[in-house]
């Protein structure tokens, strides 16, 4: 069909195209950083890591040279890479054979487009925003984010998980915020079974495993850090806990709770302690209950996780003082699942742990919203303790696994420097909207898009019963503009 000078021609278009090729896929390969500039290294990626198609923020914070967490300078609100320097185990400049594992594509992701990374140096303390203190630092707390079998089968997808429509009601309130910490009651430990598909240990106990892609909805709805301290720490032993804290660390959100087996739970001590506004606030994680705990040694029980210890707690309360911190709030994971009932061991542990010179105190572990009282401590201060603020997102069927609250912290510094603190709460329920059968809805119409339903009234009720039995004070609701 073809003569021979034709098939000549095009065997050599063949060549010339296959050297093409080759000679580009050398020039990247050859030159030691791809593009080089003065302030930035720029690496060519040919293809994305697993599990981090999806996430679409970049994080607030960075960890500082000092230990403290930092407002990232001019951060937009939607940036197309994320990475982290926070995981001990691992420094940009370590000449590791490839930076590239510890940093998360975060945009539309194409397979035929490369995917450019930059890596920078460790934040410095003195290069960070100037915290803008003309106006209160503004906190979110929440309570557990679960990652059941049931959310995970909603959320699969044909390319992963999307968890992001459980959280898009809540993104306006925590983006508003300047800093936003929530319980992570997961492992996300992608070399062990998810929840979906092995839900309980052969002797019954729950698993609560979930995939990494939970992040990319939770950097995207505003969180910044987790408490990782809860009873299903150690669902997957020692390897659970690792990967967890690494893909938390990669993924550039603070946590405290657990630690890697080398012992070293962070930079600066056993918390986190983040700048905001200019207002130093450490966070603290311990728990009472752990499952497994009869597959784990005492030591690595010891290492490895932030076991309920008055002495330690006190230790790391004064041990963040000593570095800073100027607010203290210490999660506590505690008491009795499924029940508004609140134990005597708890009582007494708050008031302990008020005494030892936490400022605020919230608890979890009873999925199900609890009551609080305001302590007077001996030296003459006010301490909330909330016992249990409930699922903050899960897929447990009864209504009271669905009533949750976010808690809300303003902080301000008066002339003399003390700082003056002000609470109140976000009344919000977990239930189908849209074609999501698990969202987080806040009650309030001014703060979720002018939706009215008849659950939400109900939750409301249910809510202001168990807010009023407060003791020792009052607990003002937030309802958009101001606390009533």
């Amino acid at each position: 069909m073809y003569g021979r000078k034709s098939v000549g021609r095009i065997l050599s278009i063949i060549r010339m195209s296959v050297l093409c090729a080759l000679f580009s896929v050398l020039f990247l390969l050859l030159t030691p950083v791809g593009l080089q500039s003065a302030s930035a290294r720029v690496y060519l990626c040919p293809e994305p890591l697993p599990h981090t198609k999806v996430l679409r923020s970049s994080p607030r914070y960075h960890l500082c040279d000092d230990g403290i967490w930092r407002r990232t300078p001019d951060t937009p609100p939607h940036s197309a890479f994320s990475t982290s320097y926070n995981d001990p185990h691992f420094h940009p400049n370590s000449g590791l054979a490839s930076p590239l594992c510890y940093l998360r594509y975060s945009g539309a992701f194409h397979d035929h487009e490369p995917i450019v990374l930059l890596p920078g140096e460790p934040f410095s303390a003195e290069k960070t925003a100037v915290p803008d203190t003309s106006s209160a630092a503004v906190c979110c707390f929440t309570g557990d984010i679960m990652c059941f079998r049931g959310q995970q089968f909603e959320a699969s997808t044909k390319h992963g998980f999307d968890f992001w429509p459980s959280y898009r009601l809540v993104a306006g309130i925590f983006n508003k915020a300047d800093f936003v910490c929530g319980n992570l009651e997961t492992l996300l430990s992608p070399s062990n079974p998810l929840t979906k598909d092995r839900k309980t240990d052969d002797d019954g106990t729950p698993l609560c495993n979930g995939p990494v892609e939970l992040l990319n909805a939770l950097r995207k709805a505003g969180y910044d850090m987790f408490v990782t301290a809860n009873n299903h720490s150690c669902d997957y032993l020692a390897e659970g806990i690792v990967e967890t804290k690494k893909n938390l660390n990669e993924y550039n959100f603070a946590n405290t709770g657990t630690s890697y087996p080398d012992g070293q739970p962070g930079p600066i001590g056993n918390f986190c302690i983040f700048d905001v506004k200019g207002i130093r606030i450490a966070i603290l994680s311990y728990t009472h209950l752990i499952n497994r705990r009869d597959k784990m040694t005492p030591e690595e029980l010891d290492t490895l996780v932030n076991c309920y210890d008055y002495g330690n707690i006190r230790r790391d309360i004064t041990t963040a003082k000593a570095a800073g911190a100027e607010f203290v709030v210490v999660y506590c994971h505690w008491g009795i699942e499924n029940t508004e009932e609140i134990t005597n061991y708890e009582i007494l542990d708050s008031v302990k742990i008020a005494e030892a010179g936490a400022d605020l105190i919230i608890g979890s572990h009873p999925h199900c919203l609890q009551s609080g009282r305001f302590i007077e401590t001996s030296d003459g201060r006010r301490v909330f303790c909330i016992y249990s603020m409930g699922n903050f997102c899960s897929s447990m069927e009864r209504v009271f696994n669905n009533d949750t609250v976010i808690l809300r912290l303003e902080l301000e510094r008066d002339p003399s420097g003390s700082i003056n603190s002000a609470l109140s709460y976000i009344p919000c329920r977990v239930m189908s909207h849209g074609s999501c059968s698990h969202v987080v809805v806040p009650i309030e119409p001014e703060l979720n898009g002018g939706l009215s339903d008849k659950r939400l009234e109900e939750t409301d009720e249910r809510i202001s019963l168990i807010m009023e039995k407060i003791e020792n004070g009052t607990f003002a609701r937030y309802s958009g503009q101001q606390a009533k």
